[in-house]
């Protein structure tokens, strides 16, 4: 039974071996995702594992991180590696036609474009290089030709992201872990055995040939675990103390309560659980608006419903204060607009369906998209072999 320590409840039960996996990347913002992730692993006393991809060259075959890709990968990269055949394809193709139409005097003024267009691009190269000198990054102009191989940048953006965690989190163990190609394989890989997964908002444009959005929305999409999506952006909103959960009172998901009620109970705050529906029949308050269950009819109020169902979860987490609120609207608009003050909105999807219409515009996925705090997608239980 969960028990006080400190500010919160200890809920370090709720996490499996394994450490609490963030993906990071070059942009603005970052931070802020890597120490969101390290507050969730301090919480739950567990380590925390920073992944950075970069695109250097991996064997055929192989996973992101050169291991043998599993089966959950392999469908990711049928799907990147079709996407890559085409684009060569046709970029070979209109190549090819532009080679055939072009006569001596156009291959001339081509030679003389690229050769400007090479000129343009040093120049530039070099101004953003005394630009980045200047902020006190590290650059291409580094001396070390060493420093400038995608393993040893990969090295640079993990230390910084770790120096930054330390500095907040001393005594947090920080393992590195740096990949090739895409993050998202294995961002999906990791979360096999890691409690809790961590990315960026979309909006962010640091991972390599991915468009913005497509990070987050993959993972959550795919992953065996929670995934928290953090904001990059200062909140416009005083905080409140409280975390939401929405839940269909005709389906409330435990894995997706117990894991509300244990990032409540570790950050100290109330669960606000919340319902919308669009059926005026549920939303009764008194004796009117009957509800036709087969050959009869009974009045019955969502409020008085979900209480009914939250009961067990007030007798298990006492030290959790448990509100409901219950509109008359779509769910994602009451999630979002309750996002605007909340800690932490979390949500649930349904098996593998719930999972694909993630990328359709679900409630879940659109509380992705839209909220203005952090947001938890919890899968649901992987069933059977």
């Amino acid at each position: 039974m969960p028990r006080a320590a400190g500010r919160g409840v200890d809920v370090r039960d709720q996490y499996t071996a394994g450490s609490v996996v963030v993906g990071v990347a070059e942009a603005e913002g970052q931070e802020q995702v890597a120490l969101a992730a390290a507050q969730e692993a301090a919480r739950a006393g567990t380590g925390l594992r920073i992944l950075h991809a970069v695109e250097w060259p991996a064997p055929p075959g192989t996973a992101a991180d050169g291991t043998t890709a599993t089966a959950g990968t392999e469908a990711l990269a049928r799907s990147s590696a079709e996407a890559d055949t085409e684009a060569d394809a046709e970029t070979e193709a209109e190549a090819d036609a532009e080679a055939h139409a072009e006569t001596e005097a156009e291959a001339d003024a081509k030679a003389h474009a690229e050769t400007q267009a090479e000129a343009d691009a040093n120049a530039h190269a070099e101004t953003q290089a005394e630009a980045d000198a200047k902020a006190g990054t590290e650059t291409a102009t580094e001396t070390d030709a060493g420093d400038r191989t995608h393993p040893d940048r990969a090295k640079r953006v993990i230390a910084r992201f770790s120096q930054a965690v330390h500095r907040r989190f001393p005594h947090l163990a920080i393992e590195p872990d740096r990949v090739s190609g895409s993050p998202v394989p294995a961002l999906i890989d990791r979360s096999a055995t890691a409690p809790l997964v961590v990315v960026g908002h979309r909006g962010t444009g640091g991972f390599p040939r991915l468009p913005l959005g497509s990070v987050s929305l993959q993972v959550a999409t795919h992953s065996r675990c929670p995934v928290l999506v953090v904001g990059t952006g200062e909140r416009t909103e005083p905080v409140d103390n409280r975390v939401v959960v929405g839940v269909d009172v005709d389906d409330v998901q435990p894995h997706v309560m117990e894991f509300a009620l244990r990032a409540a109970g570790s950050r100290g705050a109330r669960l606000e659980v919340a319902h919308a529906s669009t059926r005026p029949e549920l939303l009764s308050t008194g004796p009117t608006g009957p509800l036709l269950l087969g050959h009869e009819t009974r009045p019955i109020a969502a409020r008085d419903l979900l209480e009914e169902k939250l009961a067990p979860y007030r007798s298990r987490w006492p030290d959790v204060e448990i509100r409901t609120r219950v509109e008359r609207c779509r769910p994602a608009h009451l999630l979002v607009e309750s996002s605007r003050d909340a800690e932490l909105v979390v949500v649930g999807t349904h098996g593998r369906t719930g999972l694909r219409r993630l990328m359709l515009g679900s409630v879940s996925g659109e509380v992705l998209h839209t909220a203005e705090c952090p947001v938890v997608v919890v899968p649901a239980p992987v069933t059977g072999a």
